[in-house]
């Protein structure tokens, strides 16, 4: 799969007057800062791919990981870095709920100390994390963890991988 950006026109340009062009590229600038960050490809753009950081079970830290859901059969597989050709770990989806959760289920700082450094309002900003789990009790996702819980880097993204995994999901399960 090719990421590759399409290519500029060459340094032609169309017509208009400077204070024109600077508007029109402020407006797409800002459209872009608030636009999701996610790839996709395919005939029907059935593949979407983008960043996310996947929390260990083993250390509860958070590692970045280069995700790849395809719509038609219902996969979500990960590499660790964008370039790599072979998955890591597949996620077949059909089988899953999708959930949002709060930040706030992360275990709480241990010393009152490391509360006050995050500020009194630490809490307020919204959520990005949210997780994958088993329709089937007991049953696993992704290797021996019964939860992938996964963190967008923004709300925009977030909101898309919910809505792309959440439309696999009825799709193959009939939720």
């Amino acid at each position: 799969m090719n990421w590759a950006t399409s290519p500029q026109t060459g340094g032609q340009q169309t017509g208009g007057s400077l204070k024109a062009m600077k508007d029109k590229s402020s407006q797409a600038e800002k459209e872009a800062n608030e636009a999701s960050a996610l790839k996709t490809a395919g005939p029907e753009g059935e593949i979407t791919a983008g960043f996310l950081l996947e929390k260990s079970a083993k250390t509860n830290g958070w590692s970045k990981r280069w995700f790849v859901l395809n719509e038609k059969n219902g996969k979500l597989g990960y590499t660790k870095k964008q370039e790599e050709k072979h998955f890591r770990g597949v996620i077949a989806l059909e089988e899953c709920n999708i959930e949002e959760i709060p930040e706030e289920e992360e275990p709480p700082a241990k010393s009152l100390k490391d509360k006050n450094a995050n500020g009194p309002d630490s809490g307020k900003a919204p959520s990005l994390v949210f997780k994958i789990t088993s329709k089937i009790p007991y049953k696993t996702v992704l290797k021996a963890h019964n939860a992938v819980v996964l963190k967008a880097d923004s709300t925009a993204d977030k909101a898309e991988w919910i809505n792309k995994i959440s439309k696999v999901i009825q799709a193959r399960g009939g939720l």
